[in-house]
């Protein structure tokens, strides 16, 4: 079978929509490649033995030709009719393919052959066709060449073989008449015919063989890494990238699997950045959005300075005074004393305001965190022993210093140490603490961490991610503006740090400000 034929049938089990496997079709292709060059090979080969046997024939039947020649010429020397009868059916009996007759020059027989030695052959030679003409065409060759014919008898002479032996009465004396022996060669066709056979079956199995080693080969170097790259790729399309593909061979599988986990890789790199720039630029508009605030609370501070600011303080004055007047009735002085806690209320307000949207320069130094978070912690024990709240301050022996502005760290300190006691009942407790932090960035030294705990009610989650916003308060009926923590976070970014809160409703609260250490000279 020659590749043409190997092609057409791979066309032809695409037209009829057959669906086999890549092992499977490389194990047809490779069991028709091999299949033909045994074809081929063995094709060959019986043409070969063909031959061998024709030619191993051929010269049996001259060697026989001349053993029977002598027989016979010295049996009819020695007029031994007999003898010649003996010697023909004897090689009748070794040989029933063989007939041989006596005839002279002319083709007239020369000795009566018996019916049962006419008969010997399985066929009459008759029934070979060409066999009248080519006993006259080979006596004539043997009357002028003096020397035996060979004659092949039968389509493409493959029946039998014709020997025309001449007789002699001796080696220097001319033929007196001729041996016709004629050979059957049924027995080489069938000799072929199980050669042939045999051929064939080692073709079968061969292919067979080929097939299922092929088969097997190719599930494992082909099929099965495939499969494995398929599954991978529907498990990437399926959103994961962390999916990598094995790839025990190294052949062009292996480089395959090898370039598709590169392109995992590379795709998952990609939607990593993907995420990060679209967290980075919520964070901006996060950010823009604050800034926006923070622009819109400058305006209002600016304007309400302008307005408001000096009729507040002398509106706080009188209130003060008509308070403090001991002429007035206690009615009016009460009231007096409403006016000035509201006004005192107002004024804070505004200060915050002010102080939010002024944005002054910081002015940092190198401190210990320690002592800025003591003096506020001192500040505030007075108004939490009233409350009957503890408060514990603990600090490390040895901190690094921190660059930052005293006063800012001071008023963020106030503001949560103030929040922690709003939240606190009586009996409860405030933790202080001020401890070494690891830090990510090699140019500085180990952070310090700020932290305030308290057990006070907690804050919910809903209330966590909006905490740090301007304006936002839990607290407006006690006066608060919402300002605070977003003033402390203000003060803290611009330190180059991070404020974070950790609460649970009903178990306290934990704020923490991370500081990093003054940088390496």
């Amino acid at each position: 079978m020659c590749p043409g034929t190997i092609v057409s049938h791979v066309h032809f089990c695409h037209i009829l929509g057959m669906r086999a496997s890549t092992s499977t079709r490389i194990s047809i292709a490779i069991g028709m490649a091999v299949l033909a060059t045994l074809a081929v090979s063995g094709y060959e080969q019986l043409r070969r033995e063909e031959r061998d046997l024709r030619t191993v024939a051929e010269r049996e039947l001259r060697v026989l030709g001349t053993v029977v020649e002598i027989a016979v010429a010295n049996a009819l020397r020695d007029a031994q009719l007999g003898d010649v009868y003996e010697t023909l059916d004897s090689l009748h009996r070794i040989d029933p393919a063989l007939r041989i007759e006596m005839t002279d020059l002319l083709g007239a027989p020369l000795v009566a052959v018996r019916a049962d030695s006419a008969l010997a052959l399985h066929a009459a030679p008759e029934s070979f066709g060409n066999w009248r003409d080519s006993v006259q065409g080979a006596i004539g060759e043997v009357r002028a060449e003096q020397r035996s014919a060979l004659r092949e008898l039968g389509p493409n002479g493959r029946s039998a073989l014709l020997l025309v032996q001449p007789l002699r009465a001796d080696i220097a004396s001319a033929p007196t008449g001729v041996l016709l022996l004629t050979r059957s060669l049924r027995d080489l066709g069938r000799d072929l015919r199980v050669t042939q056979f045999a051929l064939l079956a080692s073709l079968l199995v061969a292919a067979l063989a080929v097939l299922w080693i092929g088969k097997i080969a190719g599930q494992r170097y082909v099929t099965a890494p495939l499969d494995a790259l398929g599954a991978a790729m529907r498990e990437v399309r399926g959103g994961d990238g962390a999916v990598r593909v094995s790839a025990p061979h190294r052949d062009e599988v292996g480089d395959l699997a090898a370039e598709f986990n590169a392109m995992v890789a590379a795709v998952a790199e990609a939607r990593q950045r993907l995420e990060q720039e679209i967290e980075a630029r919520m964070a901006l508009e996060h950010g823009l959005q604050h800034v926006d605030k923070l622009v819109t609370v400058g305006q209002l501070a600016s304007g309400l300075a302008h307005e408001i600011g000096s009729p507040l303080q002398v509106l706080h004055g009188r209130a003060m005074a008509l308070r403090d007047r001991a002429t007035e009735t206690h009615d009016v002085q009460r009231q007096a004393a409403i006016l000035v806690t509201q006004t005192e209320r107002i004024i804070r307000i505004v200060e915050q305001l002010l102080s939010f949207g002024r944005r002054l320069p910081l002015a940092v130094e190198p401190q210990d965190l320690r002592s800025v978070v003591s003096a506020m912690v001192e500040f505030i024990e007075p108004t939490a022993r009233r409350r009957g709240i503890a408060v514990a301050f603990n600090a490390d022996d040895v901190l690094p210093l921190v660059a930052v502005d005293s006063d800012r760290m001071q008023q963020v300190t106030l503001n949560l140490l103030t929040n922690a006691l709003r939240a606190t009942d009586r009996g409860g407790a405030v933790t202080v603490s001020v401890r070494r932090a690891a830090s990510a960035n090699d140019n500085v030294h180990e952070s310090v961490a700020l932290t305030i705990s308290d057990t006070g009610c907690g804050i919910s989650r809903e209330v966590q991610a909006r905490l740090f916003e301007p304006f936002f308060t839990t607290a407006a009926s006690e006066g608060g503006a919402g300002l605070g923590l977003a003033v402390a976070r203000s003060i803290v970014i611009e330190h180059g740090g991070q404020i974070t809160v950790e609460s649970t409703e009903g178990q306290g609260s934990r704020f923490v400000v991370t500081l990093p250490g003054v940088a390496h000279g």
